[in-house]
């Protein structure tokens, strides 16, 4: 408080720290023509004449420049922006947001975060690309002055990425249980000491010849130990969210099961795919609003073959 007492009353005091305040932000930006004009004046070896005319020609150049653009920005109105979708601060699942709105005069340029984007005849429609969690957006628009719009689009997991990561926290937790075990049997093996102890304290027995027995064939397995898990764990999937055929054949190989695995673990999961394919669409109706045909090319993107994503479809009344 006294340091700032003092300024207000020593008005010399006040425009030398004023002046070296910006100086300091000026600095990078006048050492090299600094340099330039010390090395111009002071060691080149050209005439005064030349030294005289050559400052003038840069000193109008310079000045030319500046009073353009004062003048420029004097003229520039300051555009009316208005941001039609949304409207305002909202909390969505999608993993993308629309962006609409308008402005005048026509022939201003506007820019979403620093990027500019195509417009027509006053009008503006963009989609951005949202990230999880807080996204702020400024849009703006105008040349030399610009009118602003700010908001905020939060984005929160959908109900397929909280299966997704409650399925890969199951699967870790698995996967350490499993680990776990594995090295508790290890513990409880024998070593090879152990077993030369027992094996010299074991009674020897009298040979025997023991009766003389058909051979017979063990029977072969229907089913593997890595294609059982693989339906089960396909099971528990679909106990979680809705998958398509090849959806849940991918979620299998994410888990490491073998490409055959994976497709026996999905062919006997038991799942109707039409009903998968109804179940996802009625997921993606409850959080969004679908076309018919955005509807059928998410759940294409989703795996599901094209009379399946018709199917979903149609089961939801689009």
């Amino acid at each position: 408080m006294k340091i700032i007492n003092k300024l207000k009353n020593d008005r010399k005091l006040l425009l030398i720290t004023f002046g070296l305040v910006v100086a300091t932000f000026l600095i990078p930006y006048l050492t090299i023509p600094g340099l330039i004009i010390w090395w111009f004046y002071k060691k080149s070896k050209f005439s005064k004449k030349t030294k005289i005319v050559a400052s003038s020609v840069v000193g109008g150049l310079f000045t030319i420049l500046v009073a353009w653009v004062a003048i420029a920005y004097s003229r520039d109105i300051e555009p009316h922006l208005v941001l039609n979708e949304p409207k305002g601060n909202i909390t969505v699942q999608a993993h993308e947001i629309a962006l609409k709105g308008v402005y005048d005069p026509v022939d201003r340029k506007v820019w979403i975060n620093g990027k500019q984007i195509s417009t027509e005849n006053g009008s503006f429609e963009t989609i951005y690309q949202l990230k999880m969690g807080e996204n702020k957006i400024e849009v703006s628009a105008g040349n030399w002055k610009r009118a602003r719009v700010n908001i905020v689009v939060t984005r929160e997991l959908t109900e397929d990425e909280k299966a997704q990561i409650e399925a890969e926290e199951r699967a870790k937790e698995e996967k350490e249980i499993a680990e776990k075990a594995a090295k508790e049997a290890e513990s409880q093996v024998p070593t090879k000491t152990e077993e030369k102890s027992v094996s010299t304290t074991t009674p020897t027995a009298k040979p025997t010849t023991p009766p003389t027995a058909k051979p017979t064939v063990a029977p072969t397995p229907s089913q593997t130990v890595s294609q059982k898990n693989a339906v089960k764990k396909a099971k528990s999937y679909l106990n979680y969210t809705a998958f398509s055929h090849d959806g849940l054949v991918a979620q299998l190989e994410y888990e490491q099961f073998s490409h055959a695995d994976a497709v026996y673990g999905a062919d006997n999961s038991g799942a109707n795919w039409n009903e998968q394919s109804a179940k996802k669409a009625k997921q993606y109706m409850e959080y969004s609003a679908f076309s018919r045909g955005s509807l059928i090319e998410q759940l294409r993107y989703d795996k599901f073959t094209q009379e399946q994503a018709e199917y979903g479809a149609n089961a939801i009344g689009l």
